[in-house]
């Protein structure tokens, strides 16, 4: 699976009961007005849902303006 730009890691953990897990690239979160950029799920489905642009927010703080700059 092509992973889009913003997507840092896409860890499938299903075979260990674990879901998959999906790391964004600094400046997404999946959270508003916080710093949320690793979350798990139970299914593919959930996780290509979450990771759609329309449903992240940008985040600018202070770690992620350090790091998008590095």
């Amino acid at each position: 699976m092509k992973l889009p730009k913003h997507v840092e890691h896409w860890d499938d953990e299903s075979d260990l009961d674990h879901g998959i897990i999906v790391t964004l690239r600094y400046g997404y979160s999946f959270e508003h007005h916080q710093h949320s950029g690793v979350m798990g799920f139970d299914t593919a489905r959930d996780a290509r849902n979450a990771i759609k642009l329309e449903n992240l927010w940008r985040c600018n703080c202070a770690e992620c303006v350090k790091h998008k700059g590095a």
